[in-house]
């Protein structure tokens, strides 16, 4: 869902690390046995969105790509009514465009940016 919004295509591991209501950090994406993780991940399939984010200004930790590491904070600003005829989650504003998919992480999007490519 988040990798759609950013264009890329949803084939690396990812996880959100966000505090629930009882204050622990629950972790939430793709498990995968083979890869060693120290913590329990839930499937995030199973986890709706609604009921990670359900106030103004919670935040999670997203890590997408363990290779390339991608780590975001995600901001839930406010929330709105419901528009008809709108796809959600939608993110409404942002600073730069989004990386590409597997260009190297931070330094290889800051090489991208420099290149002017």
């Amino acid at each position: 869902m988040w990798q759609s919004r950013m264009l890329w295509l949803d084939y690396h591991l990812h996880q959100f690390d966000i505090r629930s209501a009882g204050k622990q950090i629950e972790h939430i994406g793709i498990p995968d046995d083979e890869f060693f993780l120290e913590v329990q991940v839930r499937a995030g399939w199973e986890v709706p969105i609604t009921r990670l984010f359900t106030e103004e200004k919670k935040q999670a930790r997203y890590l997408y790509d363990f290779g390339d590491d991608w780590e975001h904070t995600i901001l839930l600003e406010k929330i709105l009514p419901r528009e008809e005829g709108v796809s959600y989650p939608r993110c409404i504003g942002g600073r730069r465009k989004c990386p590409s998919e597997d260009c190297g992480g931070t330094a290889g999007y800051r090489d991208f940016l420099c290149l002017g490519t």
